[in-house]
């Protein structure tokens, strides 16, 4: 997919002209210069500039908060719609994409409009392979692959491929845990296997997402030894250095707006933000914080039973964090486990670094009781 409906505007499109043909440092005065020139107009056609320009420099979470907040005002303008699509399909916000485009298919104000709306779901759900067919293909692979490791259990392919297919269905089909499967399918192949290496690769690919028995540097340090120059060693190293990891600032703006859209009225919308945070939260099993987030929209739109699974698995975590505690406390009191509730709400006390932080948990432990 991608953003083509470009505004009209001589210095708009001179400054998108820019980003996308000069070097990096002219496609960063360009971005400021756009992004100021919005500032100062104000207007809504000069702010989807800004948008496209930040969509061309990859900076899809700035584009979506700018798009947000301009389909907000202007909820029946197409191409803001279009373009919200798109920069969702960049960040695999599956769903709200997906819903999007509908909006458009049902409701946008042109046929045009219209059929570029069904054009555009029909190529995304085509690339990852939502039909009915693919479906049943995705578990005639799965079974077969299965297969094929129980008949020879040495032949290293068969758990590669296997834990890949399930890393890929892990994007439309959040709430299985497959990184964690796939995981788990590639250690049994490392305790199968003579030829280590590309299960090790695989492996610490796998790790970076769900690692939960923190077993990524002992495979690290095995493959470094058997295979020094192997590319992933450097991948590695390099998210780490940079920081894009699950712990990364991006993701952490990114699970919050997903939050926000969780607030929404429009049902349909709320239900495509949560499970596009559902996906985030299956990728990344091991980052606590996205779990609470998750957990927290659970209990909050009323599925206290899903809302509880997940904070049991979070009662686990060594946190001595206030807003942890805080948050938890009120996810096992929505969900009928009020001891576990007032348990984390008294930690949330005990871990308050402020009169304003303690005073909270103990309004939060009294409104709670009060409406018990």
């Amino acid at each position: 997919m991608s953003a083509s409906h470009t505004p009209r505007g001589t210095d708009s499109n001179r400054l998108l002209d820019q980003i996308e043909h000069g070097d990096s440092v002219q496609q960063q005065t360009a971005i400021d210069q756009l992004l100021a020139l919005a500032e100062q107009a104000n207007d809504a056609d000069t702010w989807n500039a800004a948008a496209l320009g930040l969509h061309r420099l990859q900076r899809f979470d700035e584009e979506i908060d700018i798009l947000t907040q301009l389909l907000d005002k202007f909820p029946s303008n197409d191409v803001y719609r279009l373009n919200l699509a798109v920069a969702y399909s960049q960040v695999e916000s599956i769903d709200l994409c997906r819903f999007h485009l509908r909006f458009l298919i049902d409701r946008a104000s042109t046929e045009e409009m219209r059929h570029l709306g069904e054009e555009q779901l029909r190529t995304l759900e085509s690339f990852l392979g939502l039909g009915e067919s693919d479906t049943e293909l995705r578990n005639l692979q799965i079974g077969f692959l299965e297969e094929s490791i129980a008949a020879d259990a040495a032949i290293p392919r068969n758990y590669i491929e296997l834990s890949r297919l399930m890393m890929r269905i892990s994007k439309f089909e959040p709430g299985a845990d497959l990184f964690c499967r796939a995981a788990e399918v590639l250690e049994r192949g490392l305790a199968a296997c003579k030829d280590r290496q590309e299960i090790l690769e695989n492996l610490s690919f796998c790790y970076t997402f769900a690692d939960p028995k923190q077993r990524m540097n002992a495979v690290v340090k095995e493959l470094e030894t058997i295979a020094p120059d192997s590319r992933i060693l450097e991948s590695l190293a390099n998210v780490f250095r940079e920081g894009g990891g699950p712990g990364s600032e991006t993701f952490a703006t990114r699970v919050h707006m997903l939050m926000q859209q969780v607030e929404q009225k429009d049902e349909d919308l709320s239900e495509a933000a949560l499970r596009d945070l559902a996906r985030i939260v299956d990728t990344y099993s091991d980052t606590g914080s996205y779990r609470l987030s998750y957990a927290f929209c659970l209990g909050m739109t009323g599925r206290t039973e899903e809302a509880l699974r997940q904070a049991q698995r979070l009662d686990q975590v060594q946190n001595c964090e206030y807003g942890f505690h805080l948050n938890l406390g009120k996810i096992f009191w929505w969900s009928g486990d009020p001891a576990r509730g007032r348990h984390h709400l008294q930690l949330a006390l005990q871990y308050g670094t402020s009169d304003q932080e303690k005073n909270d948990a103990r309004d939060s432990i009294a409104e709670l009781e009060a409406t018990a």
